[in-house]
């Protein structure tokens, strides 16, 4: 890997918490990220980031944003509804929770 090479990548992210439908899938501007026709919760959506050798992940933003929800997802407790999250060249799901935890640090709340 050179140092050009992002060691952990997220791709276009998404979490929802029910089945979306039509409205939500175009509406991106939902208020609490709550669809008014369907109540699916849109936890994040498409969200991407690339972490490079010897830089730290902070993640930062207002209650409710989806900090929590990311953190989790990298941890690998929660899957993606959709895109992708790598650590090297593999996917967190195809990585054991064992090794998992000595590759990340995780601080909740």
């Amino acid at each position: 890997m050179n140092e050009r090479t992002p060691v952990m990548e997220g791709r276009h992210i998404t979490v929802r918490f029910g089945p979306g439908c039509p409205y939500c899938q175009k509406h991106t501007d939902l208020e609490k990220g709550r669809c008014p026709v369907c109540h699916t919760i849109w936890g994040v959506r498409d969200v991407s980031f690339q972490l490079y050798p010897g830089e730290i992940l902070g993640i930062v933003g207002e209650s409710g944003s989806g900090k929590s929800t990311i953190a989790k997802l990298i941890a690998s407790f929660w899957d993606v509804t959709g895109g992708l999250i790598t650590i090297g060249d593999k996917s967190v799901k195809e990585i054991s929770t064992d090794q998992l935890n000595d590759l990340i640090s995780y601080v909740s709340q």
